[in-house]
C-alpha cells in the first residue's frame, strides 16, 4: 500500500476492525471515503468543458475527463460522449462536425481536426489577400498646365514661411 497522510492512518485502523476484506470491498470503501465527490465532479465537468484553444488542447482535456470517469466504473454511451465532445467545441468548428452526426469522440475529434486547419488555411489566405492589396499611399506629383504657376508659389512660400524667410518690406510680404 501507498497511502499517505490520514488515508495510510485511516488504513492502519481499518485493518484492525477488518482483518478479512475482500479487494472488492476494500476499493469500494475506499472509494467511498476519499472519493465521493470525484464521480460527480467528472461528470460535470464533462458537461461543462468548452474548447478555448485549439482542437487537440480540447481532445486531451476531454479524454481526461473521460478516463476519470471510467476509473469510477461510470461507462458512458459512445454516442453521448460524442454528442458532449460536439457541444464543447467552437462554434465555428462545430457547425461542421454535427451535420457530419460521429457516433464516436475520435470520429468526431478527426472532422474537428479537418475543419481546424480548413479554418487556419483560410485565414491565412485571407492575410496574405490583406496583405497584398494594401493601398500604397499616392505619391504627389506635380500639376500640369495652367496650375503649374500656382503650385509652384505656393511650394515657395510654404518653403520661406518654414525658413523664416518672409520680409516685410512696407506693403509687400510673403503671404
Amino acid at each position: 500500500m501507498h497511502l499517505e497522510g490520514n488515508a495510510a492512518k485511516w488504513w492502519e485502523a481499518y485493518k484492525l476492525t477488518n482483518p478479512t476484506v475482500s479487494w472488492k470491498t476494500f476499493c469500494g470503501t475506499i472509494q467511498t471515503k476519499f472519493g465521493s465527490d470525484d464521480y460527480r465532479n467528472a461528470i460535470n465537468g464533462l458537461l461543462n468543458l468548452k474548447q478555448t484553444g485549439t482542437v487537440e488542447d480540447y481532445t486531451t482535456e476531454f479524454h481526461s475527463i473521460q478516463y476519470d470517469i471510467a476509473m469510477h466504473g461510470g461507462q458512458l454511451d459512445d454516442l453521448f460522449l460524442a454528442s458532449t465532445y460536439m457541444n464543447g467545441l467552437k462554434e465555428e468548428i462545430r457547425a461542421i462536425v454535427e451535420p457530419q452526426v460521429p457516433a464516436t469522440v475520435d470520429r468526431a475529434v478527426t472532422i474537428a481536426k479537418i475543419q481546424q486547419k480548413v479554418l487556419e488555411r483560410g485565414k491565412l489566405k485571407f492575410q496574405r489577400h490583406n496583405a497584398a492589396n494594401k493601398v500604397q499611399p499616392v505619391k504627389q506629383d506635380k500639376p500640369q498646365g495652367a496650375f503649374a504657376n500656382l503650385w509652384r508659389d505656393k511650394q515657395l512660400r510654404d518653403y520661406r514661411k518654414a525658413n523664416n524667410l518672409c520680409f516685410h518690406w512696407g506693403m509687400l510680404k510673403c503671404v
